[in-house]
């Protein structure tokens, strides 16, 4: 078989993306990459400054080259340290006042010098390691033992800090089972009429949120965690997608998934659970939530509508997002 048809087989067997989906792809994809290199760059040049100030480096030298010197590796330690770390790059430990960036930012610190040792002076990402021919260091200095080892030593110190997370928690049915009983204490989730005032602090630690937002939250979690779903994917639902079939039957379909990205998803059957399972049942949670939207005078869009101020349901048919969630929980 030639290239050209070669080449037909792919074309042929890509036709599910359509040229406008294709440009909007390939738009999205040069936008984020715009940014990432812009971050890069700006971070490149902190670096240097960083190196000139402490005089690792004298402000004519060029520090991002195609050959390195043997201590690089140290100094893109040093300078992640002195903007990450608890401890000075001379030992000394950092005052609890002085702003730290996380690990997050540590870690596109490294990215950006990976980038620029990597892709701009063509290093790529081999390991770096000295030459037996020629005896000088080779590869990429932030693909080094030395920045690994020192990355997770900062990891380690960020977890024991409580500014990073092992891992991320994965809901349980005894979470739900929690969050269930709490919110449905007296007075925690009970729906208020909107009351405009001043916006103050809670006053309270069950004040995080109103009732219809408990009930948003409960429902979420529930349709997630039974149906195995990605909360982008149960935030995208629309209440077309909803058919009681009969009292204690609710079919779900869903549109599209991120592992059926062209149809063909199989409908879920959710089914009325005994009393001792309340917690977990998708009938109860849909039905508390759907007699919320009704209310509000929803019917029709997406199912999670974004909740705004004095716990009010947006009348724009903009479904919750991820983000939304986060600032729930940080509030």
């Amino acid at each position: 078989m030639d290239i050209a048809e070669l080449q037909g087989v792919l074309a042929e067997a890509s036709k599910g993306v359509t040229e406008d989906t294709d440009k909007e792809y390939k738009r999205q994809v040069s936008i984020h990459l715009a940014i990432a290199r812009l971050t890069d760059f700006r971070l490149m040049n902190k670096c240097r400054e960083y190196l000139i100030s402490v005089k690792l480096i004298k402000p004519g030298d060029a520090f991002f080259t195609k050959n390195p010197g043997d201590l690089t590796p140290l100094c893109i330690c040093l300078w992640i340290m002195s903007e990450c770390d608890e401890i000075n790059p001379d030992g000394t430990a950092k005052p609890h006042t002085e702003t730290r960036n996380g690990y997050v930012h540590a870690q596109k610190m490294r990215a950006a010098m990976t980038y620029a040792f990597g892709r701009i002076h063509g290093l790529g990402s081999l390991t770096w390691h000295r030459s037996e021919v020629s005896g000088r260091m080779m590869g990429n200095p932030s693909v080094s033992d030395t920045v690994a080892i020192y990355m997770t030593s900062l990891r380690r110190r960020k977890v024991r800090a409580g500014q990073t997370a092992t891992s991320s928690r994965a809901i349980t049915a005894e979470i739900i089972r929690e969050l269930y009983n709490y919110n449905h204490q007296p007075d925690v989730g009970d729906i208020k009429s909107y009351t405009p005032g001043r916006r103050s602090a809670p006053k309270k630690d069950h004040e995080w949120a109103g009732g219809r937002m408990r009930r948003l939250l409960q429902c979420t979690y529930v349709l997630a965690f039974l149906c195995l779903l990605r909360f982008d994917e149960v935030l995208k639902i629309r209440l077309e997608d909803i058919q009681f079939v009969t009292p204690t039957c609710v079919k779900l379909t869903l549109p599209f998934r991120k592992t059926h990205q062209f149809g063909n998803v199989q409908p879920f059957y959710l089914y009325l659970l005994p009393e001792p399972l309340a917690y977990l049942c998708p009938v109860r949670a849909l039905a508390e939530w759907l007699e919320v939207l009704g209310a509000a005078g929803v019917d029709e869009g997406y199912l999670f509508r974004k909740i705004g101020a004095g716990d009010r349901i947006s009348v724009n048919n903009e479904h919750m997002v991820r983000v939304n969630l986060s600032d729930i929980w940080m509030r």
